[in-house]
């Protein structure tokens, strides 16, 4: 009897053992993700390299979530047990410490270290756009950036216009405009080219 070997990160039953057919990702990947050997890599989204996987694997410290787009169901593993299982989910990120779910219907909803406030989003509405960093929880709502925990750059991310997407690392934040052209905050400290 052929032994059957599931995929511990998106539950597909894996053909080949080298590789999984539908998240993409390889045993030694998952392995590494597991036990943060390479933190560069976890704070990285990874999309498969078969385009038309119906997957999205979101890793993050020793958190994997995995979305799928065409039926907006996302599961939540945390040391490749399942935390949670979401429904209707347009969009997901997660930082280390918390997570933010942008619903299809333009709510919010974050969970995890709340010490800055970084998980009081629930009374928005109309989000296009989420992006959960370390401190805070970065929102995009009408081509404006909403900022809620801590941010070193709120005051300058609160005067960008046509935002559609945003993201932030430990020193720097970048958003993405409606015209394709991109705008950077950096701190003094950060590389000169980003600056």
């Amino acid at each position: 009897m052929e032994k059957r070997v599931i995929c511990p990160a998106c539950g597909a039953a894996m053909k080949d053992p080298e590789r999984c057919g539908s998240c993409g990702l390889s045993p030694a990947e998952i392995a590494c993700f597991a036990d943060q050997t390479a933190l560069a890599l976890w704070k990285a989204i990874y999309v498969p390299p078969n385009p038309t996987a119906d997957k999205l694997l979101i890793l993050s410290q020793n958190k994997l979530a995995v979305l799928n787009p065409r039926t907006h169901a996302l599961t939540l593993f945390n040391q490749f047990e399942r935390m949670l299982t979401m429904e209707n989910v347009r969009q997901f990120s997660m930082s280390a410490a918390h997570w933010a779910a942008l619903m299809l219907d333009g709510h919010v909803d974050a969970e995890g270290d709340d010490t800055y406030q970084q998980c009081a989003v629930k009374d928005l509405a109309e989000v296009s756009f989420v992006h959960a960093a370390d401190a805070c929880t970065l929102l995009v709502q009408a081509g404006r950036v909403i900022v809620r925990g801590y941010c070193i750059f709120e005051k300058t991310l609160s005067t960008w216009t046509d935002i559609v997407q945003v993201v932030m690392g430990e020193k720097h934040a970048a958003g993405l405009k409606k015209d394709g052209s991109v705008i950077i905050a950096a701190a003094d400290s950060a590389p000169q080219a980003l600056r």
